[in-house]
C-alpha cells in the first residue's frame, strides 16, 4: 500500500515540476515587450491571474493545466479506441461516388445545396 502511495507522490512531484516550469516560462514570455506573443490557453489564464480581483494563484493555474491534460487524455483514448475499432485494413475505399462519378486522387468534392434544388 505504501509503495503505491510512493509512486503517486513521485508522479505528482514530477507533474508539479513540469507544470510550474510551464507557468514560469509563460509568465516570462508575457513580460517580454515583443509584438508577437503566442496567446495560448495557459497565457490567457496567466493574464487573467494578473488581475488583482482574480484569485488565480500558481496552484490554481497548475489545476487548470491538470484539467486540460486529463481532458486530452480522455479524448485521445476515445479517438485511439475508435481508430482501432474502424481498422483501416478492413475498410474498402471506393474511387467513385455512389452514382458512379469517378473521383481523382486528391480531388475536391463539393456540394452546393442551392444548385441541387428541384423546381
Amino acid at each position: 500500500m505504501w509503495v503505491q502511495r510512493l509512486y503517486l507522490v513521485r508522479a505528482l512531484r514530477s507533474f508539479d515540476d513540469f507544470t510550474y516550469s510551464m507557468i514560469r516560462k509563460g509568465k516570462q514570455k508575457l513580460k517580454k515587450p515583443e509584438a508577437l506573443i503566442k496567446h495560448d490557453i495557459l497565457s490567457r489564464f496567466i493574464e487573467l491571474g494578473e488581475d488583482p480581483e482574480s484569485y488565480l494563484t500558481d496552484k490554481s493555474l497548475r489545476d487548470v493545466v491538470l484539467d486540460f491534460v486529463m481532458a486530452g487524455r480522455d479524448t485521445t483514448a476515445t479517438t485511439l479506441s475508435w481508430a482501432k475499432y474502424t481498422d483501416p485494413e478492413g475498410i474498402r475505399v471506393d474511387d467513385g461516388l455512389p452514382d458512379g462519378t469517378k473521383v481523382k486522387a486528391r480531388g475536391l468534392v463539393t456540394y452546393a445545396p442551392y444548385s441541387m434544388v428541384r423546381m
